[in-house]
Formats: structure tokens, sequence, C-alpha cells
């Protein structure tokens, strides 16, 4: 039994997104059919999906858009989407309206996207994405502030994002549409480490994409929509899902149920401004 509340905000503002994507296109293109202002298109979009994400996650979470930063002086490229604890450190803003968010409180980003038309431009923005979430291979010696016990992980020991999968960022893609999905699924530079790989991928016309978890560690059975590339260094196979004819999008309800659930168990740790600020101080 659903909650009529809760699915009809939902779907409220799942029907303005899709407004958002369809006004925009039309608005944003000129009597040739050719976008033009794609930074304002871009941002259109973007702003939709922060107002349907802000109804569905735990109220300590904020949304921006920006870059992330480190204390090591590295520095993302801009993500349409970050999701971060907001109890845990400031949002810096500069004098041009650019948001960073240090490292220490990302939980979750985000890439959204109209049509992403071929397996090439979909593993070039995953490829992105995966450098982006690679920023929080912090040291084992970061300190935790909180961390929910995965038994099936034994992850109570020290901060590890290749290893204990709700240390690291939670990274999705969301779309109109995409292209179909090899067969072996989406490809990755060769350096990227499968810690880093995409959570999920939804679109509101073509399905979403998971994984399959392998029964080798699942209590003797396998987990379709598996919303994590890995466990504890298992990598688990790339899956599709057709969309599914409802007023709540399959891929879209399960996007928003596997983000409300990371920023539940996602391991939050300290953020030190000595570290960001000073250049020669040893503790």
């Amino acid at each position: 039994m659903a909650s009529n509340v809760y699915r009809e905000l939902l779907i409220q503002n799942i029907n303005k997104l899709i407004q958002h994507y369809e006004s925009s296109e039309s608005i944003f293109r000129d009597n040739n059919n050719k976008m033009y202002h794609s930074g304002e298109f871009g941002e259109y979009r973007e702003y939709a999906v922060e107002e349907l994400l802000s109804l569905c996650l735990p109220q300590n979470f904020g949304v921006t858009r920006g870059f992330i930063i480190t204390r090591d002086n590295l520095i993302s490229t801009q993500c349409d989407l970050i999701i971060y604890d907001k109890g845990s450190c400031p949002r810096l803003v500069d004098s041009s309206y650019k948001k960073f968010i240090p490292v220490e409180a990302v939980v979750a980003i985000g890439e959204v996207k109209s049509q992403i038309r071929t397996s090439l431009e979909m593993s070039e923005i995953l490829d992105k994405m995966a450098r982006n979430k690679a920023l929080k291979s912090l040291s084992s010696t970061t300190r935790i502030t909180k961390k929910v016990y995965a038994p099936d992980e034994d992850n109570g020991r020290s901060f590890d994002s290749s290893y204990f999968r709700h240390d690291a960022i939670f990274s999705f893609v969301i779309c109109k549409s995409f292209s179909p999905m090899p067969e072996n699924g989406f490809d990755y530079s060769e350096d990227i480490d499968m810690s880093n790989k995409h959570n999920f991928i939804a679109s509101l016309n073509s399905g979403h994409c998971s994984y399959f978890a392998s029964p080798t560690w699942s209590l003797g059975y396998g987990t379709h929509n598996y919303h994590y590339p890995h466990t504890k260094r298992e990598a688990h196979e790339q899956e599709f899902k057709a969309p599914i004819q409802d007023e709540v999008p399959l891929a879209i309800g399960l996007l928003v149920s596997a983000l409300y659930n990371h920023c539940k168990v996602a391991t939050l740790v300290d953020f030190d401004p000595v570290e960001y600020i000073a250049t020669n101080i040893r503790r």
C-alpha cells in the first residue's frame, strides 16, 4: 500500500521535470532547430532535477551544482548535482557565484542530460563522473563522524572508499533517454577503478541501468537493481531494465529510493578547516 500524499507529490515533481525537458528544448532552439544558450538550457534542467531530489532526500542534505575541492588542492570538473551533508562543512561561494563543496561532505554526485545518443557519449559522461568520484579516496586515518555498520562488508574498520560501498560517493546520471546499453555494459577507461564506476543511470523514457549482484555474497541469491558496482572488490555486472508504464517511472522511483537510502547510510567524515587553510601547520 503506497502513501497517496508522497506518491502524488512525487508525481507532481516528475511531471514538472518532464515539462521542463520538453519546454526547455523548445525555448532554447532556434528556427533551424539548432540549440543556443546551451549553458542556460542545462541549468534549466538541473533546477528541475534539484527540486525533485530535494523533495526526496533527508532534510540534513543539500543539493547544489558546482565543484568539489580537497585539502590537497584538487578540484573536480563542474558537477551538475552535488548532494552534501549540510551540517558538516561550509558551502563556499566565490564572487561569480560558483559553489565549492569540500569532498568530506559530499555523499553523491549526478549528471543531468537530455538525450544521450551513443554508447561512446555515455562512456565519456561516466568517465568524467568517475574521476570526480575518485576525489574521495581519502586516507585510512580520516576521522569518521558517522558510519553505519554493514555486516556483509564488516565495514567497522577504517575509511576505505575503494572497498566499502558506503564510504564512496554515490554517482548517477538522469536523462530523458539514452542509447541501448552494450551487451557487456558501458565502457570505462582502463585506469578507472571499479569502485568509482556509476551507481545508477535513470531516464524518463528509456528505462534504467543498475547492477546484478551475484549470489556468492548475498545470502545465496542474486540481487537485481543493485545500486553499487562492487561488494568487497567483487565486481557486479551492469544490468539494463526497460521502462514500466506508470505515473511514477520505475527508473525515477528506484533512483530517488536509492539516493535516500544511501544518504541514510553514507559514511560521514570530519571536515577540518585548518587542513584547507594552512600551508605550514603540522599536526
